[in-house]
């Protein structure tokens, strides 16, 4: 696929996929793979294996790379996959390679952690792993302490066709945009911070959105694109009502829900992953009450009893 209709097919919803464990937490492959299949059955049509969703930084980079396989080749030709990569630019890179050796569409470069970024040394970051594959590149940007400016030289590269924006500013978001407009740049902008946000980021240009949640009920994620698409202001506030307990449940101690909380609501839901690594910690009994009435509203529980 060539950068431009890379780039399109980019505004859409990006399925975070979850990393399923085993009770002694090594990765659980069956399971994982069982899932992959699962979302694309629902009707997802991205899957980004290897993201935060799917405890990227509590695996091991070996654990990263058997990830993406798995998720690559149950969705090659079925749906795009954007394998997440980070760490070293050596790990990155070879991360990044071995995605593009399955069969990944694109790789998407994880916010770098360490706590002395420097402008030129991101710049060198990002352009170092994306000469590292030929395939397609998207900068997962969760610091806002990021300009256009220190953007610039990556964005200049041409297999770089989208920023996954995690800072929940709309103003830095239409600053973003305005200043490397998709279609003068063939890059997508994409809301990094789900459903709850999508539609103030759609507002700045954002035409894409990851989701967590859709782990759970692809289909409420679907459901929320498609109102944003259609422009349809009542069908966007409700959906975002129905979706706005859950996300705030993941929010709760500073988002380190957030993994957890989707995990048990699969098992909730009939489909168990197992549980989380650490730092990420078990959703608290004292929350289940809460999710249950989450899930018994959206109906994801009979669902999963008919089927």
């Amino acid at each position: 696929m060539n950068p431009a209709d890379l780039a399109r097919a980019l505004c859409d919803v990006s399925a975070v996929t979850v990393t399923a464990l085993h009770p002694d937490l090594s990765v659980d492959e069956e399971t994982t793979r069982r899932h992959v299949r699962f979302l694309l059955q629902g009707g997802v049509r991205i899957v980004v294996p290897a993201g935060n969703t799917g405890e990227f930084y509590a695996l091991t980079r070996d654990e990263n790379e058997r990830v993406i396989r798995m998720a690559t080749q149950e969705a090659r030709g079925k749906a795009l996959v954007v394998a997440g990569v980070g760490y070293t630019i050596q790990d990155a890179a070879h991360l990044a390679r071995a995605a593009q050796d399955e069969g990944a569409d694109a790789i998407m470069i994880h916010q770098p952690v360490c706590p002395y970024v420097h402008p030129d040394g991101l710049a060198r970051y990002y352009l170092a792993i994306a000469e590292a594959v030929s395939i397609g590149v998207v900068l997962y940007v969760k610091d806002p302490a990021v300009t256009p400016a220190m953007l610039a030289p990556a964005l200049a590269h041409p297999r770089v066709v989208g920023v996954k924006y995690a800072v929940n500013d709309v103003q830095k978001v239409g600053t973003m945009t305005a200043a490397f407009p998709s279609e003068k740049h063939n890059v997508a902008w994409i809301c990094g911070t789900a459903e709850l946000w999508a539609p103030y980021f759609w507002t700045a240009g954002a035409r894409g959105f990851t989701s967590g949640l859709v782990n759970v009920a692809p289909h409420l994620a679907l459901a929320m694109l498609d109102a944003l698409r259609a422009g349809d202001a009542a069908a966007i506030a409700r959906q975002w009502a129905l979706l706005r307990p859950f996300e705030d449940l993941r929010a709760k101690h500073a988002n380190g829900n957030n993994v957890s909380v989707v995990k048990a609501a699969m098992a909730m839901a009939g489909r168990p992953v197992g549980a989380v690594r650490p730092p990420t910690a078990e959703m608290r009994a004292e929350d289940e009450p809460a999710l249950r009435a989450i899930l018994h509203g959206w109906g994801v529980a009979e669902r999963a009893a008919a089927e």
